[in-house]
């Protein structure tokens, strides 16, 4: 699938971004938004220096956590 130019160059600026950093941690909570981050931030440092985290609490669901799980086991 080719993305659209404009998208392009938004990824191209967030991975360079990223890859000021030599690890990343992503608080990944199964949405779109934090899932995209992972996704960015393992194609600058690769998936060796990226740990996804998901907080436990009364706020968040057992569904939650489990979605946040498996975006995290499909990137």
């Amino acid at each position: 699938m080719s993305l659209p130019h404009d998208v392009l160059i938004k990824k191209e600026r967030a991975v360079a971004s990223l890859q000021r950093y030599s690890h990343v941690l992503v608080a990944l909570s199964g949405g779109v938004d934090s899932a995209t981050l992972l996704a960015l931030s393992r194609d600058a440092l690769g998936a060796e220096h990226v740990l996804a985290v998901t907080g436990r609490s009364e706020a968040v669901s057992a569904e939650e956590v489990r979605d946040a799980a498996n975006v995290a086991l499909q990137l």
